[in-house]
């Protein structure tokens, strides 16, 4: 997992998809980019519509405040709408993403 080193109190949560070749051999297909704004433990997890977990991204891990991209598989992943949620100690957000295969 990257960590970028900028500083802001804001949380963000997006998801990058790649596309070339070459981003996905190096970056396993897509990433999760977030913004911590405290310390603290970190969960992300892609689910189904129905709630059931298909890839743990991050699990339960201590993350050090700032601005981190971490890369996940999805060549296993068939193609459908999935939700990836992102909980820490003071933040809960769950997104949409969309893959088409």
């Amino acid at each position: 997992m990257e960590s970028k080193n900028f500083k802001t109190n804001e949380f963000f949560l997006k998801t990058r998809i790649f596309n070339k070749i070459e981003e996905i051999s190096k970056s396993l297909g897509a990433a999760v980019e977030f913004n911590l704004p405290t310390n603290g433990r970190v969960n992300l997890v892609l689910s189904d519509k129905n709630n059931g977990t298909v890839y743990t991204i991050i699990d339960n891990e201590f993350l050090i405040k700032g601005v981190y991209s971490k890369p996940f598989d999805i060549s296993s992943i068939p193609g459908g709408d999935y939700l990836y949620k992102f909980t820490s100690k003071r933040i809960e957000q769950t997104r949409e993403l969309k893959l088409k295969k």
